[in-house]
């Protein structure tokens, strides 16, 4: 893939995801700001079930809300209305309410354009049998009622449940039980003359938790349901009611299931992805003579598990809605899988020779399993996105029902952006002859061979010739250089060289090395303020210039401002040598020397 099409890729995807995005405007979240239900139950056990129900909306329109957990043996009221929950509103809305097969609630909002985002408040009404549901059951002495509340689409931090039983002898008190219900507070007991009211307040529900609320009340209360025909079985082990309710336990326990099956397979993928990447990129590093250094230390195998683990559990408080635990597992998975730019290892250098290399010759470059994981090659490209597709459209999916699981969705598929942008083989540090190339074939452009010529010099290690290793120069050359041979050089001027500093990762640092012999034409055409250093001799001096940005633009700044001087003072030398002889000759005492410009010598570096 060319340099051009990489980096048109990411702008590629930007503008299919604003794409993208533009479809899905028309979202709904609904969040349950609260729920409170009052349930009136006549002697015969048969019961009116209002409810109320305040949901926070965004986005729009809404023109229907669904209710898990009611129920299919209902008879609806029509008397159903959704109103603005806002003090002094009188918009409301008649609601149409329809019972599902899977036992939930449809309600219907007659909006010609739906509901919008605000504060709403649904209040519905239903008959329900709570004898034949097995939810009354009444003993000789005392009558235990049951009540299974809905399966909200969020949790709620405050839900209230109201029983208003026929008045008797003794008042009704909670039931408590070893399990949820155990949670359910007394907030008010009123006694009357014709019924009595038993306020029943739970501080939370989770999300599709089928919230059980249980009262006790003398038996002398419903005379008309016979001892001998209500059924005992708790609601626990009663098909009938999980039947009835639409399998509103049953179903809470296979969403935990389904938590639990979605959480390990989203981890054991993460684990594997990791585990392969640390893996394949350890191998390119240890070829590339480099330290590769991951942010979480540790070995492939250990930071996958920990990986794994940190994804689970954020996918799991995910579903939970405890959102900052999930962003800080996931942002905690995102260090597991990202890692810092590799840096060179650093070995003794033993002696060698400078030989010119072939400017020419470039060799094609090797590809990797571990380019699997870049997004600058085709394969490394619709790896990602057989990757990352899925998990967009399933945000894509239910963003008009829920915002927040879309959101937590595309968290979590920001884990695949550690994996794919750091680590790369790309950033591993390049031979010492590709790193040179570039920075030659830029200057070729910028200068005139007729002014300046550019050699490529390699640093061959002592026992690495060639003919004894097998190898290309270009190969086993440890380190480069740029030499540049001017056509007019002035006397003292001994090399200029560009050499190349290695950062972090693939970084590289130019920097010019100006070689002259002390006290000659060549030093004293230079700044001044440029700092000397004593060369290979005594009479030689050394600086070491760097541009002031490590870019192309601010070397070539730098070398023509040195290429000028260096020529002026050969020009200033060779006009004074001209007026010399020009002196002799008209004395008689010399003959016309003609000098010509040629390239000066590449001394031995």
């Amino acid at each position: 893939m060319s340099r051009r099409a990489s980096r048109a890729i990411p702008w590629l995807v930007l503008i299919a995801g604003l794409l993208f995005s533009t479809q899905a405007s028309a979202w709904i979240e609904t969040s349950v700001r609260s729920h409170q239900a009052r349930i009136e139950i006549a002697k015969d056990g048969r019961a009116l079930v209002r409810h109320e129900l305040v949901l926070k909306v965004r986005g729009g329109p809404m023109k229907f809300l669904e209710i898990a957990g009611i129920g299919t043996d209902i008879e609806t009221l029509p008397d159903a209305i959704v109103r603005r929950a806002t003090e002094g509103s009188a918009s409301k809305w008649p609601l149409s309410a329809a019972s599902l097969e899977d036992g939930g609630l449809r309600l219907k909002i007659a909006a010609e354009r739906g509901i919008r985002g605000g504060s709403y408040q649904f209040e519905f009404a239903y008959h329900v049998d709570l004898v034949k549901w097995g939810l009354l059951n009444r003993g000789t002495d005392a009558a235990e009622i049951r009540w299974v509340g809905p399966r909200l689409s969020s949790g709620v931090d405050s839900a209230k449940v109201i029983f208003a039983v026929p008045h008797a002898a003794s008042a009704p008190r909670l039931m408590r039980g070893d399990g949820a219900e155990g949670e359910v507070l007394l907030g008010e007991l009123r006694r009357g003359e014709d019924w009595d009211e038993v306020e029943l307040v739970r501080a939370h529900l989770a999300t599709g938790e089928p919230a059980v609320w249980k009262i006790e009340v003398a038996s002398e209360a419903f005379p008309e349901v016979s001892v001998s025909g209500a059924s005992h079985r708790t609601i626990d082990g009663s098909e009938e009611i999980v039947r009835n309710l639409g399998g509103a336990v049953g179903l809470h326990e296979g969403a935990a299931l389904a938590r639990r099956w979605i959480g390990g397979v989203l981890s054991l993928l993460f684990g594997l992805l990791l585990f392969a990447k640390a893996s394949l990129i350890a191998g390119e590093a240890g070829l590339a003579g480099a330290r590769l250094k991951p942010l979480l230390p540790g070995a492939p195998w250990l930071r996958a598990s920990y990986g794994a683990g940190l994804v689970f559990g954020g996918v799991h408080f995910a579903l939970e809605q405890r959102p900052w635990v999930a962003v800080g597992l996931g942002v905690a998975g995102l260090f597991s899988a990202a890692y810092l730019l590799p840096s060179r290892i650093v070995r003794p250098r033993g002696p060698g020779r400078w030989v010119q290399l072939e400017t020419g010759r470039r060799e094609r470059r090797r590809w990797s399993k571990a380019q699997l994981f870049e997004t600058t090659n085709a394969r490394g490209f619709i790896f990602f996105v057989l990757l990352v597709a899925p998990l967009l459209a399933q945000a894509y999916r239910i963003l008009p029902s829920s915002n927040y699981l879309a959101l937590m969705i595309g968290m979590f598929s920001l884990l695949l952006v550690p994996l794919f942008w750091t680590g790369r083989v790309r950033d591993l540090p390049r031979a010492s002859i590709e790193q040179a190339r570039p920075w030659l074939s830029s200057l070729e452009r910028a200068f005139d061979p007729e002014v300046v010529q550019l050699q490529l010099w390699g640093r061959i290690p002592q026992g690495g010739e060639p003919e004894v290793q097998g190898e290309p120069e270009h190969q086993v050359a440890d380190e480069t250089r740029l030499r540049l041979l001017l056509a007019e050089s002035p006397s003292g001027l001994r090399s200029l060289e560009i050499s190349f500093e290695e950062g972090a990762g693939a970084s590289i640092e130019p920097c010019v090395l100006v070689r002259v012999t002390d006290d000659s034409s060549a030093k004293d055409c230079l700044p001044q303020e440029i700092p000397w250093q004593r060369g290979r001799s005594a009479d030689e001096r050394v600086a070491l210039l760097r541009p002031t940005a490590p870019t192309r633009a601010q070397l070539l700044r730098l070398l023509r401002s040195l290429v000028v001087n260096l020529r002026a003072a050969a020009q200033g030398a060779r006009n004074n040598d001209a007026v010399s002889n020009q002196r002799r000759r008209s004395s008689g005492r010399g003959e016309t020397a003609k000098k010509r410009a040629t390239f000066s010598p590449a001394p031995a570096m």
